[in-house]
């Protein structure tokens, strides 16, 4: 996912660029400018996802550049609104303008990254449901089952079992299991496998693998297996599907 950084302060700017793990979370590296002009030339051009930015800065606040842009764009990123404690009245304008995640300053890392990740659980969300192509994420889910879910669905071709993710992730595999069966209600295992499902019949549509490829890249150690889960799943064998 793109994300911009709007700040006037370059330092602050740069601190979060350093500090936060924007690639763990789900973000390319991120794009900055350091005034609301700027930011709006960028964010007119460029399809960004989600836009950081504070409110005190010259010429325009962050909530103008907002406001303006809602009256030129129809498809708005995600707005994060970073503001100084004397400043919090500005929360309330931000609600009026659609705006939902507000970090006060001073900025702590750990509180910026759980705001970011629930916004890209909730575009995740919203992304999956309008392609009908994967389980939903539900409205809130606990940050680890989300960290998860996410490394299943960009290494499904892996190895995920309840060993190698506890291991990933530095929790006992018992635990990973019970806390995602009770987040998502369904096991853990059961998830794993739709995902590779949904990616093998995305491969199989194509058309440019052969089956025993597509095995291979979905996590399967032999064909034979692969076309049986398939067959749960679809109720035809992968060749069946594809003529």
């Amino acid at each position: 996912m793109r994300i911009l950084l709007v700040d006037d302060e370059i330092v602050q700017i740069r601190g979060l660029i350093k500090f936060i793990n924007w690639h763990e979370i789900g973000f390319d590296p991120p794009d900055s400018c350091c005034s609301a002009k700027t930011a709006m030339e960028k964010i007119t051009t460029t399809p960004y996802d989600v836009v950081v930015t504070d409110v005190t800065m010259p010429e325009m606040s962050g909530l103008e550049m907002i406001s303006k842009l809602k009256g030129k764009m129809r498809g708005m990123p995600r707005f994060v609104i970073v503001s100084g404690y004397d400043e919090f009245a500005y929360a309330q304008e931000a609600l009026k303008l659609g705006v939902r995640f507000y970090v006060l300053k001073p900025v702590k890392v750990d509180e910026i990254e759980d705001v970011l990740r629930t916004v890209v659980m909730e575009l995740t969300s919203s992304a999956i449901f309008s392609r009908g192509d994967s389980p939903m994420l539900p409205e809130k889910v606990h940050p680890l089952v989300y960290q998860v879910m996410l490394h299943i669905n960009r290494e499904c071709e892996g190895d995920l079992s309840a060993q190698a993710l506890s291991k990933k992730f530095f929790i006992n595999p018992s635990y990973l299991s019970a806390l995602f069966k009770k987040e998502m209600n369904m096991n853990l295992s059961v998830y794993i496998t739709k995902i590779r499902m949904k990616k093998a019949l995305e491969y199989i549509t194509a058309g440019t693998h052969k089956i025993s490829e597509i095995a291979e890249m979905t996590g399967y150690q032999t064909p034979a297996y692969f076309s049986e889960q398939f067959k749960k799943e679809y109720g035809c064998t992968p060749k069946d599907y594809r003529c």
